[in-house]
């Protein structure tokens, strides 16, 4: 009796899981997309538009970032093999380069980091990266590029 309550439990789980991933909906962040930035930066519509170091430094930290608009798991139930972070948007002030990501897992977070790069060595460095949650990511990337985010931020930085 014990074995056949747990054999149709288990049943039950396995055919609703698909039904419950179809009916989910994922976070659009089209606020964070459509905000003006002040600076005069010039922005790329993906990451791999971004110089090599900074793709490089991005998959050596957070693994595998899903493109703009493409599945991505937000949370830490996973449904289907997909990365677990999502690119908002990205681009570059001077020498410095922002990106804005979603990051899925226990809890649904959006960030901004930003790096430094060194165009003749082809390197780039780490300068910040914040958290943002209902705030408008505009103004954080503003703030990020007038130096206001201290380098203390990357001494436990979770990518």
């Amino acid at each position: 009796m014990l074995i056949e309550l747990r054999t149709g439990v288990i049943g039950l789980l396995v055919a609703a899981v698909p039904a419950i991933a179809q009916e989910r909906t994922l976070p659009t962040p089209a606020a964070d997309i459509s905000c003006s930035i002040g600076h005069p930066v010039r922005e790329v519509s993906a990451l791999d538009q971004m110089p090599s170091s900074i793709v490089q430094f991005m998959a050596s930290h957070a693994g595998g970032m899903a493109g703009r608009g493409a599945f991505f798991n937000d949370t830490d139930v996973i449904f289907q093999p997909a990365p677990m972070r999502r690119f908002i948007r990205a681009g570059e002030y001077r020498n410095q380069w922002f990106l804005a990501y979603e990051t899925g897992g226990i809890a649904y977070s959006r960030r901004v980091a930003l790096f430094e790069t060194d165009p003749k060595a082809k390197t780039a460095r780490p300068l910040g990266m914040s958290y943002y949650f209902n705030s408008n990511a505009c103004v954080l990337i503003d703030k990020m590029l007038d130096g206001e985010v201290s380098s203390k931020s990357l001494q436990a930085a979770y990518w």
